[in-house]
């Protein structure tokens, strides 16, 4: 096993040149939901877990019906070398006192493993959207990231959020600070939702997010071929036991 300080690996694994994607945690866990949505349709590898005092630690089962594990961790990495896309999954919150020093080590081992672009995934809450009707996507994007994907930029016509503050995104406008700092390009996609069964609002967000950057294919009546994934039957727990009647 390979090890860093910060990353477990459990297979040699090369992401230079690769889209990294990665979560904040969000109203209604959209984003972390998204990413479940592309592991589990891409049946993405895992190949390391992520281990750091920020990071809250929990253990279950495992999430993915493809995954050889049978565990799930606070933090993991899985690859498709197909599409030369690397997502991390974060399961957990983080600790505020060592957040930013999760965030330097963490766009240190991006930086250090020479990825093509990073693109971070969150939500805000819908009540923040003041104008009725509006596009309920928004972007953030780095100067670096605009000049290596301007078609895709262009084609979305996304809205570039003006604010300083993403109400109910996370740490998103953090990370992605140092991440552009170490020249890294760096975008931010989310969603305006309201808090619920979010399940339908990854869907959309994955699908925005395919829309600009064709990561997953799609079928002959031009929807997205999504797997959903095992873990999401226990969205909302176990059915409530027939004893109590």
């Amino acid at each position: 096993m390979v090890k860093t300080n910060l990353i477990n690996f459990n297979k040699t694994c090369d992401i230079a040149g690769y889209t990294v994607l990665l979560p904040s945690i969000g109203v209604g866990n959209v984003a972390q939901l998204s990413v479940d949505l592309l592991i589990s349709t891409l049946q993405m590898e895992k190949v390391a877990t992520v281990w750091h005092s920020s990071i809250v630690p929990i253990i279950g089962p495992k999430a993915f019906q493809h995954d050889t594990s049978n565990i799930t961790t606070s933090c993991e990495l899985y690859v498709s070398n197909a599409k030369k896309i690397a997502a991390f999954q974060l399961r957990s919150p983080l600790v505020a006192a060592t957040m930013n020093e999760f965030f330097n080590e963490l766009i240190d081992f991006l930086k250090s493993r020479k990825i093509a672009k990073l693109i971070l995934l969150t939500s805000s809450y819908a009540y923040e959207q003041h104008f009725v009707g509006a596009n309920p996507f928004a972007v953030i994007v780095d100067d670096a990231f605009r000049g290596v994907e301007t078609d895709a930029i262009q084609r979305m016509k996304w809205n570039e959020f003006q604010g300083d503050i993403i109400h109910g995104g996370g740490y998103v406008k953090q990370l992605m600070s140092v991440a552009s700092r170490n020249g890294i390009p760096t975008l931010t996609l989310f969603k305006y939702v309201s808090e619920g069964d979010n399940s339908a609002d990854a869907v959309t967000l994955l699908e925005e997010l395919n829309a600009g950057f064709n990561i997953i294919e799609r079928t002959g009546e031009g929807k997205l071929n999504i797997i959903f994934p095992v873990s999401w039957k226990s969205l909302f727990g176990n059915p409530i036991p027939e004893q109590l009647y």
